[in-house]
């Protein structure tokens, strides 16, 4: 990406407030934020999504001797086992969080 051979003239704003004035802005971002992410624990269907959403992105992992991930792959079921133990050992550390990252 080229960068612009011209000036660019940017002007930042300071604000020098309270305590109580900033802790009330924060409560409003932090409730903001919270609604944007939806709660695994309460919508079944999404977690369920999310979950196999990260079996097929591990499986996908192991690929055959040409180097693609062809539906006919056939997967162990030693894989398989490996990933549920990794993902309970998540589940178990930190709670669902994980699967909104796509760790």
């Amino acid at each position: 990406m080229p960068y612009p051979t011209e000036d660019v003239t940017a002007i930042l704003g300071l604000s020098i407030e309270t305590i109580d004035q900033v802790q009330a802005q924060m409560l409003t971002l932090n409730s903001t934020l919270d609604k944007s992410t939806p709660d695994l624990t309460k919508d079944p269907a999404l977690l369920a999504s999310r979950i196999v959403s990260h079996l097929f992105n591990y499986v996908s992992s192991f690929v055959d001797a040409s180097g693609t991930m062809a539906p006919s792959v056939m997967v162990p079921v030693s894989i398989i086992n490996k990933w549920y133990e990794i993902f309970l050992n998540k589940i178990k550390a930190g709670g669902v969080g994980f699967l909104e990252r796509n760790e």
